[in-house]
C-alpha cells in the first residue's frame, strides 16, 4: 500500500466515507493486501484527529475484522455526507434575508452568496 500522506493516496478527513472506503478497498485490491489489514490501513490514512477518536475503538484495536471496521465508520461518519434538503420555505427565508442586505459589489460576494444557500 502506498505510503500515508503521499501523493495519490487516499486521506480520510472524517467525511465522504464510502469514497474512502472504496478507496482502501481498491488499493488493497491492486496491491494485494489482505481484508484482514484493512483496519490498520484505513488509521494509517486517516487525519490525527479521525485517528484519535477510531485507534480505541473495538473494530479498529483488533484490527483485523474489516466488515466491523466499515460498519464502524459508516456509523460514525455517513451522517456528515448527507445532503441537506430545502424546501420553498426556507427559500423564501434565505431570499429574505439576503434581499435586505446590500448589492454585491463583487464576484467573491456572488459566490459566497451562492455557496450559503447551496
Amino acid at each position: 500500500m502506498p505510503r500515508p500522506n503521499s501523493k495519490d493516496t487516499p486521506q480520510f478527513k472524517g467525511r465522504h466515507v464510502e469514497d474512502f472506503i472504496k478507496e482502501i478497498e481498491e488499493l488493497a485490491c491492486n496491491v494485494n493486501v489482505a481484508e484482514a489489514l484493512l483496519p490498520n490501513w484505513a488509521l494509517h490514512y486517516s487525519t490525527d484527529k479521525v485517528k484519535s477518536t477510531l485507534c480505541y475503538l473495538p473494530a479498529f484495536k483488533s484490527g483485523k475484522d474489516w466488515d466491523a471496521a466499515k460498519e464502524t465508520l459508516c456509523n460514525l461518519y455517513q451522517s456528515k455526507d448527507i445532503k441537506r434538503h430545502f424546501n420553498e420555505k426556507d427559500l423564501h427565508s434565505f431570499c429574505k434575508k439576503s434581499d435586505a442586505r446590500d448589492h454585491f459589489k463583487s464576484r467573491t460576494e456572488v459566490d459566497t452568496y451562492v455557496h450559503k444557500f447551496t
